[in-house]
């Protein structure tokens, strides 16, 4: 369900969107039935009271399909967010010239609706361009290093895009102007092509030197009023190779041949621009694609670390419990037989948490009583632990972290009745603490730590907070940060 929030900003897009295509309509207007202005102005006034009525209803369903792909995360996927983006708003506009032409009591006619529908889909295409961009491609800030392998497009690609792109402006020209000329419609497709070359240029020129520092959204608009500012000598004088090339040789620099240049100048930027979302959206595309595969490299990458983390697991657990159950079997045999028994039970246990990434809290500390249980039928009096009498149900730790401190402190720590070993956990803000009394081995093993290294290293796979060790004279504690749903 939208709120109102959401609802006002779709409403403030869409006449945001109104004012830019009403002026592009005048200004195409003025392109299209030459030179009076004034005369331009005042039809152009005139339709306005039934142009907004058409206009508002297709922009509003396009912001809103636009709204609704980014919300169910479908707006990545080309196919999908271009026919719901451009089909959507396309059939709405054939809706509204039909209520229109019943309004107005027009006779109908199904070429107008057709006319209208494919306005209405043309102006739909260039927002979809943009949007698309401005939606999957966050800018300067993307948290990955700018990907060069991958991006480039094959020259007979570019080819391929600036022979279609020359084919659509010659048949909008030709309709437009209605010449259908084989001349006419030649010296056009070769100019169309000379600016799309050039055009290709100038966008990998602006990408190139203004990426790293701008947003999407605002390199568009930087390379659009770029191009089209220094594109404006070349398509002058392609407009009087074309006059030479027909035969008319010296036209003064009369009024009407300047509004008449001024029109052909933005007849061509309009395909310009056309030019510019088209190759930016082809840019970004490859852009993305590349960096995903990274991505998925870095991942796997990373996955793999982690992995080989967890599997340093198991045999730590052994190691530090076969040395626990040897000196077990020299001092009673008959414990080392109910302890193997009861540590095989564990050791499932064990290995059903060894896969997975976390567990809850409940679950870790229910695992590390049995644990602690086998501990202290091993030594008896010599052995205490205090545990927390309830626990919060939505927070979880990584596996096994608890059961690594807990062999950590039995093996670096004299457990004896003369001085007992008492090992502590609570809770306490966002960590889970575990204390224990610190008595070290005299003739202990030179500690490596290799156990909280490897806890350290995989907390940081999932969490920010850091594992925190406070080693004083009489205890030793170790904190480690309770994860709860969404930082899990």
């Amino acid at each position: 369900m939208m709120n109102s929030k959401t609802i006002l900003s779709l409403v403030g897009q869409t006449i945001f969107s109104l004012v830019i295509v009403s002026l592009a309509v005048y200004i195409f207007g003025i392109l299209a039935f030459g030179a009076d202005i004034k005369s331009v102005t005042a039809n152009f006034i005139e339709v306005l009271p039934f142009m907004i009525p058409f206009l508002l209803p297709i922009l509003f369903a396009f912001h809103y399909v636009n709204y609704r792909l980014l919300v169910k995360k479908q707006a990545e996927k080309i196919y999908p967010y271009f026919l719901y983006t451009i089909l959507i708003p396309t059939i709405v506009s054939g809706i509204m010239s039909v209520i229109l032409m019943y309004i107005l009591k027009h006779k109908f006619s199904l070429i107008l609706i057709l006319n209208h529908m494919a306005t209405a889909g043309a102006i739909i295409l260039f927002l979809a361009f943009y949007y698309y961009i401005k939606n999957n491609y966050s800018g300067k800030d993307r948290g990955l290093q700018k990907i060069t392998t991958g991006t480039k497009t094959s020259p007979k690609e570019i080819l391929l895009y600036i022979i279609g792109l020359s084919l659509l402006n010659c048949l909008g020209q030709s309709i437009m102007l209605f010449s259908f000329y084989l001349y006419d419609v030649t010296l056009v497709f070769v100019d169309s092509v000379i600016l799309a070359i050039i055009c290709w240029f100038f966008v990998q020129f602006f990408n190139r030197h203004l990426e790293k520092k701008l947003s999407s959204s605002v390199l568009i608009v930087i390379t659009i009023i770029g191009i089209v500012i220094c594109m404006q000598p070349i398509i002058t004088a392609l407009k009087y190779l074309q006059i030479y090339l027909m035969g008319y040789k010296g036209i003064p620099f009369t009024r009407f041949a300047i509004i008449d240049l001024i029109r052909f100048n933005l007849l061509q930027s309009i395909y310009l621009i056309f030019c510019v979302l088209f190759y930016q959206f082809l840019y970004f595309s490859k852009t993305r694609s590349a960096e995903q595969k990274a991505f998925k490299a870095a991942i796997g990458k990373q996955t793999e670390k982690y992995n080989s983390l967890r599997r340093q697991l198991s045999p730590h657990f052994l190691f530090n419990n076969i040395n626990v159950l040897t000196a077990l079997i020299e001092e009673n045999p008959q414990k080392a037989v109910r302890f193997s028994e009861s540590l095989g039970n564990i050791y499932r246990h064990f290995l059903r948490q060894e896969d997975e990434d976390v567990v809850s809290l409940q679950s870790a500390l229910s695992f590390s009583k049995d644990y602690l249980e086998l501990l202290k039928y091993r030594y008896e009096e010599a052995f205490q632990y205090v545990l927390p009498e309830t626990v919060a149900s939505n927070q979880y730790i990584i596996p096994l972290a608890l059961q690594q401190v807990i062999e950590n402190t039995i093996k670096h720590n004299e457990v004896s009745k003369e001085k007992p070993l008492q090992i502590t956990i609570g809770i306490q803000d966002d960590y889970i603490i575990i204390q224990n009394t610190k008595q070290l081995k005299t003739a202990a093993e030179k500690i490596k730590g290799t156990g909280i290294e490897n806890i350290r290293k995989r907390y940081a796979f999932l969490t920010e907070k850091e594992v925190i060790i406070e080693d004083e004279a009489n205890s030793f504690t170790i904190k480690l940060p309770l994860l709860n749903m969404e930082n899990a």
